[in-house]
């Protein structure tokens, strides 16, 4: 996650959060990384079952390519409760 979208959304670095689609809400653990574009922009990987991202994307495949909505599923980040 961008740092300034983390400063924005009250999270840190290595902090789990719940994230929250239409579909389903996992929780991730929050990483700190220029890399991704801000803007409300996340980025996680589908291909590790400790991360189960799958859960969040919607079971309707795209009518071209023919793959899940893995680059436009829409999450919410939530806090956790301590």
């Amino acid at each position: 996650m961008n740092p300034e979208d983390m400063r924005v959304e009250g999270v840190e670095d290595g902090e789990i959060v719940r994230l929250v689609s239409p579909v389903g809400e996992v929780l991730a653990r929050v990483k700190a990384s220029a890399r991704v574009p801000r803007g409300g922009v996340l980025f996680t990987t589908f291909h590790y079952p400790e991360l189960p991202a799958n859960a969040l994307v919607p079971a309707v495949l795209n009518p071209i390519t023919k793959t899940p909505a893995y680059k436009d599923t829409r999450v919410r980040i939530e806090k956790l409760k301590r």
